[in-house]
């Protein structure tokens, strides 16, 4: 079973709406006091938008909602897909289908039970009658402060390494970057949150 949901946006004020839930963009630099995309106060449902990816989130809740795309070209960054009026032609082009996710699913259920990952809820979401598919991925606000020791991050390493033999993740593209990793409090535990396309197994791309 997935669990199906309805995906628009408002074009004018680039914000994307789930379930007729307004989500605004978390980017600062496109705030300014004209700007129609600046959220109105006490706003708690925000989106970060990456060169594929997508995640919205609500402040107050321990999961938020990830969209996932496989290209990262200049003319295909979601960015550039998401807002177009088209019926998301071209944004369902660029996003991953449903055998994809399901594989990103479990590569998120393995690797927190590791300790490595957000967890990631099983049944996938279903958007505007199966065009597009996403997951349930759990919300880490912390930002990293250890990142710059050497040893530590090292140690992170070799544990992925380890276990992206041990599931099957594609470990031709291991980005280290510190924004693909975040510390869990609750955890006490740095976790990769980028997991995505690149991760796939060649034969699944």
């Amino acid at each position: 079973m997935n669990k199906e949901m309805n995906l628009s946006v408002n074009s004018e004020k680039w914000t994307i709406l789930i379930n007729n839930e307004e989500y605004y963009s978390a980017d600062k630099g496109i705030w300014h006091p004209d700007n129609p995309a600046k959220a109105p106060k006490g706003n708690k449902l925000w989106y970060n938008m990456g060169l594929k990816n997508v995640f919205l989130f609500n402040e107050d809740a321990e999961y938020g909602i990830k969209l996932f795309g496989r290209s990262a070209a200049s003319h295909t960054r979601v960015k550039r897909l998401m807002f177009r009026d088209d019926d998301f032609k071209k944004l369902k082009w660029q996003q991953l289908n449903k055998e994809q996710i399901e594989k990103l699913a479990y590569f998120h259920q393995e690797l927190s039970e590791k300790n490595l990952s957000p967890k990631c809820k099983k049944e996938l979401l279903s958007f505007n009658n199966g065009s597009i598919y996403g997951l349930e991925v759990e919300y880490i606000k912390n930002v990293i402060s250890v990142w710059e020791d050497e040893e530590y991050r090292g140690k992170i390493r070799q544990q992925l390494k380890k276990s992206y033999k041990e599931i099957g993740i594609n470990r031709r593209h291991m980005d280290m970057r510190p924004c693909n990793f975040r510390y869990c409090q609750k955890r006490d535990a740095i976790l990769l949150v980028d997991i995505e396309y690149m991760h796939l197994p060649q034969n699944m791309k």
